[in-house]
C-alpha cells in the first residue's frame, strides 16, 4: 500500500498528489503539530520505504520478502479495505481512479471513496461527491452527491426542472 501511495506522489494531477501526501504524513509523523511537523521524511518517501523494507528483511519479519510491485501493493491495500480500514479504502479508490496497480475504473473508485467517506475520511467524501455530482467517468448521481454534500460543507443540489414551459394561464417573462 505504501509503495502505491508513494508512486501517487509523482502524479501530474495535484489532487492525487495531495491525497497521497495526506495519507502518508500521519504514518511518518503520527504526533506533533505546528511548525515542527515536516512534509515528508528526509531523503524522500521512496528512501523512507526502502529503509523500512531493508530493516524488515534483516529482522526476517514474517519470513518473507516484501515486494514493491504496484499490483501487489494494490492487492495488499484491497485486503485492508475489505476489512474496513478507512485509509486503505481511500488508497484503493485512488488507485482505481488513477489506474496505478490496477486497471482504471471510476465506478470502483467511487464505491471505495463512498466507503471511506462513511468511515469519516473527508477527502474521500470530497472526491466521491465530485465524481457523482459531475458524472466524471461514472453515471451522474445527484442522490449520492447530495448524501455527501453536508459532510463536506457543500449545498444540496435541487433537481433541475424544465423552466422553458410556462404553466397554463401565466404570461412568460419578457426577454430584455
Amino acid at each position: 500500500m505504501f509503495q502505491a501511495l508513494i508512486s501517487l506522489l509523482q502524479e501530474k494531477e495535484e489532487p492525487i498528489r495531495s491525497t497521497a501526501a495526506g495519507i502518508l504524513a500521519p504514518v511518518y509523523e503520527p504526533s506533533g503539530e505546528g511548525a515542527q511537523r515536516r512534509r515528508g521524511p528526509e531523503g524522500g518517501w521512496a528512501k523512507w520505504l526502502d529503509d523500512i523494507i531493508a530493516k524488515d528483511a534483516v529482522a526476517g519479519k514474517n519470513g518473507q520478502e516484501r515486494t514493491t510491485d504496484l499490483a501487489a501493493a494494490f492487492e495488499s491495500a484491497l485486503k485492508g479495505a475489505q476489512q474496513g480500514d478507512v485509509r486503505a479504502q481511500s488508497s484503493v479508490a485512488m488507485m482505481y481512479a488513477s489506474g496505478k496497480g490496477v486497471q482504471q475504473n471510476y465506478e470502483e473508485a467511487g464505491k471505495w471513496w463512498v466507503k471511506a467517506a462513511e468511515g469519516g475520511d473527508l477527502v474521500a467524501a470530497r472526491y466521491a461527491w465530485n465524481l457523482y455530482r459531475n458524472g466524471e467517468g461514472v453515471q451522474r448521481n445527484p442522490a449520492i452527491a447530495n448524501q455527501l454534500a453536508p459532510t463536506i460543507g457543500e449545498p444540496i443540489q435541487t433537481p433541475r426542472t424544465n423552466t422553458t414551459q410556462t404553466p397554463a394561464g401565466l404570461t412568460p417573462p419578457i426577454a430584455r
